[in-house]
């Protein structure tokens, strides 16, 4: 069941057709009540029952208790652990300069306005950086970003 979710994971991140798959292990799973199984993965298939909830709740193939609970606990997981299987975007070498600065001076706690005043640029100019940060480390909050960025040694 578990190389079946990881490939399921997989082929949805190359693009590939995963939703039957991703079915099949979700109906094994279930017939053996297997739900920590699936949820640990977090952060990685917790993406794909926000894609496929509507279908597999029509399908009516599962039991409606156990798929509710399902995208509950994995979310719950991938919040614990945001990182863990989550799609990387970048290296280190990505980050240079003024985008490197703001990074680390967000680690520091100072607020954008700080950021732009202690590095002579609008304010709006911080912000853009920042986002692009985001981007390349494939996160959408400050916490993870920071997480993303030690883990890649930036800070």
């Amino acid at each position: 069941m578990e190389t079946g979710l990881l490939s399921a994971i997989t082929k949805e991140r190359v693009g590939g057709p995963w939703q039957e798959e991703l079915a099949a292990v979700l109906k094994e799973a279930e017939r053996y009540r297997f739900l920590r199984l699936i949820t640990e993965e977090g952060a990685a298939v917790w993406p794909l029952f926000q894609r496929e909830k509507k279908a597999l709740q029509e399908a009516g193939t599962l039991n409606k208790d156990w798929l509710r609970r399902l995208p509950a606990e994995a979310e719950e997981v991938a919040r614990r652990y945001p990182l863990y299987l989550k799609k990387r975007a970048a290296v280190a070498a990505d980050f240079k300069g003024v985008a490197l600065t703001i990074l680390r001076l967000q680690a520091d706690g100072l607020s954008v306005n700080r950021i732009a005043q202690r590095l002579d640029l609008k304010p709006d100019n911080v912000k853009y950086h920042i986002k692009e940060n985001y981007r390349k480390l494939n996160v959408d909050n400050k916490t993870d970003a920071l997480l993303a960025a030690r883990s890649l040694g930036l800070l």
